[in-house]
């Protein structure tokens, strides 16, 4: 085995495509026993994560003969899938359920359409980076990143659950900012979600905005996906995030001085950047993922 570092946009099924290689088998070798205990999830990973492959050196591709002089034709087997589950709200409850949409990249997805809840799947080849969602009768179009959600446990993976959520502003750019106004963004955001939660009364979270809501994760179909929207479009995050750059969660509380949360830190976001279990808890149940 040898190790291969995490870029922004891998997920397991999509590193395995690529190096020819069985996605379960790989995850669950010994050598990947510290990746499985920081990230439960295979389909979120962090940019710097180590992942241990099969050996590539040597590796025999495959070979055809070639005939001169004539027509050579060959087939390869279709890229796998991977599953991408998309939730739009926003305004009346009604504004996405039951909507036909496209993906714009893949024509031959036909007759898609929301359920109830606005909630829209589809598959997508696990060799595509980014696809776009365009409802067919109101024009509005949403550009997922596939592979853009970092771990709950970084700067980036609060906000931009935040930013899906819609109660950190879809402009802020988490990176940019000082490790103070990281918490206060963040923690301004925890806020509002809470409550919301206490507002609904039964525990959950209302979504102001449109929310990605992956279902439950399966190793080899549920990719995680994230929002890069160009001008005019709206942002999403559909599983990860930090569209243009990312930054490593180099926080040191022992040699910064940060204010005191003069609310005792209600938001449950606590000055070394992590949250505690109620409110991770709080924003995955929100969330999806």
């Amino acid at each position: 085995m040898q190790p291969y570092v995490i870029r922004r946009g891998d997920y397991l099924s999509q590193i395995a495509h690529q190096f020819d290689f069985d996605a379960d088998t790989v995850w669950k070798d010994p050598t990947n026993d510290d990746l499985r205990k920081l990230r439960p999830d295979p389909n979120i990973l962090f940019p710097g994560d180590i992942l241990h492959i099969p050996d590539q050196d040597g590796r025999k591709l495959p070979s055809h003969s070639l005939v001169i002089g004539s027509l050579n034709s060959f087939s390869a087997p279709l890229a796998p899938t991977a599953k991408i589950s998309v939730q739009f709200t926003g305004g009346p409850p009604d504004t996405y359920a039951s909507k036909a949409f496209v993906i714009d990249e893949l024509e031959n997805l036909v007759g898609l359409t929301t359920d109830g809840i606005g909630n829209a799947s589809f598959d997508i080849p696990v060799t595509l980076s980014s696809v776009t969602v365009r409802f067919t009768d109101s024009g509005e179009t949403y550009s997922l990143d596939v592979g853009g959600l970092d771990p709950i446990n970084t700067w980036t993976g609060i906000c931009h659950r935040l930013q899906n959520l819609g109660y950190v502003p879809a402009d802020v750019d988490i990176c940019a900012e000082s490790d103070s106004s990281r918490l206060q963004i963040l923690r301004d955001g925890l806020r509002q979600l809470r409550q919301a939660s206490q507002q609904s009364g039964d525990g959950s979270a209302s979504q102001p905005s449109a929310v990605v809501t992956p279902p439950a994760t399966a190793m080899d179909d549920n990719a995680a996906a994230g929002s890069n929207a160009s001008d005019g479009e709206p942002e999403l995050v559909v599983c990860e995030s930090c569209t243009e750059s990312w930054c490593p969660d180099d926080f040191d509380s022992s040699k910064q001085s940060l204010p005191e949360d003069s609310e005792g830190d209600d938001a449950g976001l606590h000055d070394d950047g992590t949250l505690s279990d109620e409110a991770q808890s709080l924003l995955l149940d929100a969330h999806g993922c």
